[in-house]
């Protein structure tokens, strides 16, 4: 990237890279822990030169991970699927915000994330309104 005048690279943050933890999620989220310090401290290196990182915050994503944690039919996988049919997103809407923001960032250090507050709330609020099954 530096012979050819510079360059992205972004990560992308996940449960854990914040600190959160949750039972069950240890491995993954020491993981992303990890690699938050690792985008930060190697963005810190790469200050003022041509060469772009950073982090890529996309929240709850309908994948096969996420669909994963709510196949066992438990009461408590009932209550999961309500609540990431009224706060997830798939992962065209996702994907498609966050390659334009890529695209568009000139920041030397840039996190983009997807799911802000504001999202979430908008979310609750409309949520009464709004009608979602991820899960058939």
């Amino acid at each position: 990237m530096l012979k050819q005048g510079g360059g992205k690279i972004f990560n992308m943050e996940g449960l854990g890279s914040d600190g959160f933890m949750l039972d069950g999620m240890s491995v993954y989220g020491t993981s992303k822990s990890a690699l938050a310090y690792f985008t930060r401290s190697f963005a810190h290196e790469a200050r003022g030169g041509s060469v772009q990182i950073g982090t890529l915050s996309p929240g709850m994503v309908v994948t096969d991970m996420l669909l994963g944690t709510v196949s066992d039919g438990s009461p408590e996988s009932l209550k999961k699927k309500k609540f990431f049919n009224m706060m997830a997103d798939d992962v065209e809407t996702v994907s498609g915000f966050l390659s334009g923001r890529i695209l568009a960032s000139t920041a030397q250090s840039p996190r983009i994330r997807w799911f802000t507050k504001p999202r979430m709330l908008g979310k609750f609020l409309i949520a009464p309104f709004r009608k979602r099954e991820f899960f058939s």
